[in-house]
């Protein structure tokens, strides 16, 4: 008798994501796990995309925000992002 072996079906999800790898200091890395763990997270890797989408979603908004003031004409020139953007 043959067996042939099963791969496991991806989900919806995997079949239009891509991987992406990514380096980080240990101690990152040990925080990631911390909130994973408390905030109920599946995996770190659900973990670092909710914080890419946050991020992008508030660079988004940022960049919208300034451009209606701009053509508000409250300000000449859309001022570039902080260096240290920690607010």
């Amino acid at each position: 008798m043959r067996y042939r072996t099963v791969m496991p079906r991806k989900s919806v999800n995997q079949e239009e994501s891509k991987i992406v790898n990514l380096r980080m200091q240990p101690a990152l890395v040990a925080e990631i796990d911390d909130l994973v763990a408390r905030k109920g997270y599946m995996s770190r890797s659900e973990f670092i995309l909710s914080a890419v989408r946050y991020y992008m979603d508030r660079v988004a908004y940022r960049e919208e925000y300034l451009q209606r003031m701009q053509e508000r004409g409250m300000i000449k020139e859309i001022p570039p992002p902080p260096e240290n953007d920690e607010d």
